[in-house]
């Protein structure tokens, strides 16, 4: 499994032990009010913690609502990176929707996509650019299926020469966990707003429909690095 997928840090300052709302952080970053002293800290112990659970430096880094894109933040993330990986870096997921996306997309992409990107090249840290899969949350397995294709067909549409990255928040039901002893009030499921879609995703990655429609578009599951040398093919890599 780890040389079959790259395994990331989710970056959190707004959920587990957190203090502040996603509106509250947004609004405190964009005026650089946020202490600066806590947010390295923070970063810090999520890489200590991170690494010491799976013995090994993340190979990307990503935000839980994006939140690795504000202000503040991504600066400290940047130097707390280059001091601790040097030339050995993990990659940046830059969450830059299309416009096709809607508002939703517009307001990601103006969490600071842009500037995130420019910081990161300067810094010679590899990122990806666009960002697929923004949805509300909302409709069945059937409605995923066809919002499934359709980010497909954008990803092939998308005029940068990166490849896209589709994030996805797929989790097992409660008839796969319980079964197998897992204690659902120890993952906070009630406290998560958006379980049930999570659940439809996964239940779309698990079918033949996935499989059948990965092939239709000629696409090949493989680990990736978004180096500067990886460019956009009509049948991605």
């Amino acid at each position: 499994m780890r040389k079959q997928a790259a395994i990331g840090l989710h970056l959190d300052f707004t959920h587990f032990g957190n203090a502040y709302s996603h509106p509250k952080l947004i609004l405190l970053s964009s005026l650089r009010l946020l202490p600066k002293k806590e947010i390295e800290a923070s970063i810090t112990l999520q890489l200590d913690l991170f690494e010491a659970e799976l013995g090994t430096k993340p190979d990307y880094v990503d935000g839980h609502q994006h939140v690795h894109q504000l202000p503040q933040i991504r600066d400290a993330l940047i130097r707390i990176m280059q001091q601790r990986y040097g030339k050995n870096m993990p990659w940046l997921r830059v969450a830059k929707p299309p416009l096709s996306e809607g508002i939703k997309g517009l307001i990601i992409r103006l969490l600071g996509a842009s500037a995130l990107r420019r910081k990161a090249l300067t810094a010679n840290i590899s990122c990806t650019e666009d960002l697929l899969g923004v949805y509300a949350f909302d409709g069945d397995e059937a409605a995923y299926k066809a919002r499934f294709v359709q980010w497909l067909k954008e990803g092939q549409a998308l005029k940068t020469k990166t490849v896209p990255l589709l994030m996805c928040h797929p989790s097992l039901g409660q008839d796969c966990l319980e079964p197998n002893g897992i204690d659902l009030d120890n993952l906070k499921l009630k406290e998560d707003a958006i379980y049930p879609a999570r659940v439809n995703e996964f239940k779309v990655f698990n079918s033949d429909f996935m499989r059948q429609t990965l092939n239709d578009f000629e696409i090949e599951l493989v680990n990736f690095y978004p180096s500067k040398n990886c460019i956009k093919q009509y049948s991605w890599p």
